[in-house]
């Protein structure tokens, strides 16, 4: 497997989306089962993992957002960490993508940055997390790759958070880690809207993050216009992920029916909206994509087909 951070700075790439939305539509409990479907339903996963390759998406985000022992700790799983690890990895290698990024969400502890104990308490988290990541990784010495090229940390809405994440990673590993955090339309950390995106790149990056970015459901020119100021304060990657709020038009649940008020509403309310988008953000300086939220197969696909061979737009071009 190539080395991402090879490809820095050089061509746009596209990251698989959340396949939840799919386990989901199997009735599937997602936000209890999605980490074990690995271990227990490998094939589902892989199936899975294939809709969101369709169009040969360069680099495969692995289903583990809540792996965080404490996330696993509601459900007596923690101590399956090194397991679930395991097989996140296996199902991820099975369709073959070039690169793969180990995702990890917010643990969900109370933080208190006052207090020592709280901070090392998130660290540790994450640390644990790494660990287990890294004894599972297994060098090629004869190619020279290794199974899996970073981790992605996404969906956290405070930056105390995010840097206690990216402080316990870096503690046990080099691999290059992506780091997002969820913003409204103005850029602000979402929900509470206190702090800015751009103060949460420059202190992702001051603590080792390799790209800086984030999440937003914001319409194409407004993330674009975000992502821009992240391309200014931070000399790193970029990352934006689209959260599709709304099922396309044209999937099974939506399909045939009336569209509501807020379905009408929604800039990615067709796949197609994706090529906007994509245009958009590569004039912004992005060079990462993904279509989160309950984004379909298609709307990856998409990007994919919108990104394939383009160069990032780099500063002062």
């Amino acid at each position: 497997m190539a080395d991402i951070a090879r490809r820095f700075n050089l061509e746009m790439l596209t990251l698989t989306g959340p396949i939840e939305p799919g386990l989901a539509a199997q009735g599937v409990d997602v936000d209890r089962d999605t980490e074990f479907m690995a271990l227990v339903e490998p094939d589902t996963v892989r199936d899975a993992y294939r809709l969101q390759m369709a169009a040969d998406t360069p680099v495969l985000v692995t289903a583990t957002r809540n792996i965080t022992p404490a996330r696993l700790a509601h459900h007596n799983m923690e101590d399956r960490l090194e397991d679930l690890a395991v097989a996140a990895i296996t199902v991820a290698r099975m369709v073959n993508p070039q690169h793969i990024l180990v995702e990890v969400g917010p643990c969900g502890l109370p933080l208190d940055q006052c207090s020592a104990n709280s901070m090392k308490e998130h660290r540790d988290q994450y640390a644990r997390v790494a660990r287990v990541f890294e004894a599972v990784d297994k060098p090629n010495t004869e190619t020279n790759t290794t199974s899996f090229d970073g981790y992605l940390l996404t969906g956290f809405t405070s930056i105390a958070a995010l840097k206690a994440a990216i402080a316990g990673v870096r503690k046990i590993s080099d691999k290059p880690i992506f780091a997002s955090v969820n913003v409204d339309d103005w850029g602000y950390l979402a929900p509470r809207g206190l702090e800015t995106v751009e103060d949460a790149a420059a202190g992702a990056v001051e603590l080792g993050a390799d790209v800086v970015g984030f999440s937003t459901a914001a319409a194409p020119e407004a993330a674009a216009r975000i992502a821009a100021r992240v391309a200014r304060v931070a000399d790193v990657p970029v990352l934006v992920e689209l959260d599709i709020t709304c099922l396309d038009r044209l999937s099974g649940s939506t399909f045939a029916r009336r569209l509501s008020a807020d379905e009408v509403d929604n800039p990615y309310s067709t796949p197609d909206a994706m090529l906007t988008a994509a245009a958009a953000l590569r004039q912004a300086g992005v060079q990462f994509l993904r279509a989160g939220g309950k984004a379909s197969p298609a709307y990856t696909a998409v990007l994919a087909a919108a990104t394939f061979g383009t160069d990032v737009v780099r500063k002062g071009e």
